[in-house]
C-alpha cells in the first residue's frame, strides 16, 4: 500500500471540496456580502488545489514507478524541454505574481531533485571553497565583557557623601580625653583634665577616564557602545579606588596599609601553611579589639593568599 499516494489523494480531495464551497459562496453573493474577501478566499483555495493536484500527480507517477520495480525516468516529460516550457519566462512571470508559472518552477524543482539524487558539490562552507561567502554571526546578546578585580575592599568600608565645593575635608578628632577620679571625700575636689582636639585631614581627589567615540559606532553597535564603554569606565574606576584604599602613599590620602600607628602582624615563610598563619590572624585581630575596644569586622586578602596556593616565601599584614 502506497500511504503517500494516498495522503495526496486525500488532501487533492480535501482542497476539491474547499475550493467547491469557496466557488458557490463567491456564486451566492449578495449586496450584503463581502466580495473583497469571497474572492480572496476563493484564489486561496484555487492556490491550493493547484498545488495538490501537483503533489498527487508527482506521487502518482512514483507510486507507479515503484510498482514496476525501477527508477523512473521522465527526461521527455520534464516541465522544461526542448521546445517545451520557458524557464526564463517563468522566472519573470513568477516574480510579478503568476501563480501557474510559480507552480512550474516548484515542480521543474522537484524533478530536477529526484533526476539528480545525492550530490557532492565542489562548493561548501570551507573557508577555501566558498565558505568566505558565508557570514558570520555575531551573538550580541553573549556579549563578554572585560574581567576586572572590582573594588571589594572600599564596598566593605562604605562610601561618603562628599560635600559640595571643597576640595579638602577635615574630621574633627578627639585626641587627648577627658579623666575622672575617685573623690578623696564628700565636697572634695573633682578630676579636671581638658580634652584636646585636631582634624584628621583628607585631600579631594578625582578618578576620571574617557573614550571617545563615533556617532556611527553609537548609531549602529549593537550592543550598544555606550553601554559597554560605560560599564567597562566604571569597573576601571572601581579597581583603582580599591587599589588607592589599599596601596596609596599619597599623603592626605593614604591607604590602610600605609596608615601611621596601624597594627602590623607580619608572617614570613618559605613554605606557609594555613596552620601557621591562623595564629597571626588572630594575633591582628585580638590586636584591634585591644587598641580600640572594638572587635575586628573584616579581613581583606588575595584570592590566592586565601587559597593558600602560593609556594613561595609570603609575608602577610593584617592591620
Amino acid at each position: 500500500m502506497d500511504f503517500q499516494l494516498i495522503e495526496a489523494r486525500e488532501e487533492l480531495k480535501a482542497a476539491q471540496a474547499d475550493l467547491n464551497v469557496a466557488h458557490a459562496a463567491t456564486q451566492n453573493a449578495d449586496g450584503k456580502s463581502d466580495v473583497k474577501q469571497l474572492r480572496a478566499e476563493f484564489d486561496a483555495a484555487e492556490t491550493a488545489y493547484r498545488k495538490a493536484k501537483v503533489d498527487f500527480d508527482v506521487a502518482e507517477s512514483l507510486s507507479a514507478a515503484r510498482s514496476r520495480r525501477g527508477r523512473i525516468r521522465v527526461r521527455e516529460d520534464l516541465t522544461y524541454s526542448q521546445h517545451r516550457g520557458t524557464f526564463f519566462r517563468d522566472m519573470l512571470a513568477s516574480r510579478e505574481g503568476n501563480l501557474d508559472a510559480s507552480q512550474r518552477l516548484q515542480q521543474h524543482s522537484r524533478e530536477i531533485a529526484k533526476e539528480m539524487g545525492p550530490t557532492r558539490f565542489d562548493l561548501n562552507s570551507t573557508d577555501a571553497t566558498g565558505g568566505q561567502l558565508v557570514a558570520p554571526l555575531y551573538l550580541q546578546q553573549e556579549f563578554i565583557d572585560l574581567a576586572r578585580a572590582g573594588m571589594a575592599t572600599a564596598q566593605a568600608i562604605g562610601p561618603r557623601d562628599l560635600p559640595p565645593n571643597t576640595d579638602t575635608l577635615l574630621v574633627p578628632r578627639l585626641s587627648t580625653g577627658v579623666a575622672v577620679a575617685t573623690q578623696s571625700s564628700d565636697n572634695a575636689a573633682i578630676q579636671e583634665t581638658d580634652a584636646t582636639f585636631d582634624n584628621c585631614t583628607a585631600d579631594v581627589k578625582t578618578i576620571a577616564g574617557m573614550q571617545d567615540v563615533s556617532r556611527q559606532v553609537i548609531d549602529r553597535s549593537v550592543p550598544g557602545a555606550d553601554e559597554v564603554i560605560f560599564a567597562d569606565l566604571a569597573k576601571a574606576y572601581g579597581t583603582l579606588l580599591d587599589g588607592q584604599v589599599i596601596n596609596s602613599s599619597t599623603s592626605n590620602n593614604l591607604g590602610l596599609l600605609n596608615v601611621v600607628g596601624a597594627n602590623a602582624v607580619t608572617y614570613t615563610s618559605a613554605t606557609p601553611t594555613v596552620a601557621a598563619l591562623y595564629p597571626k590572624l588572630a594575633d591582628a585581630i585580638q590586636r584591634i579589639h585591644t587598641a580600640v575596644f572594638r572587635p575586628a569586622t573584616a579581613i581583606f586578602m588575595h584570592p590566592r593568599r586565601w587559597a593558600g596556593s602560593s609556594p613561595r616565601s609570603t609575608r602577610r599584614t593584617v592591620r
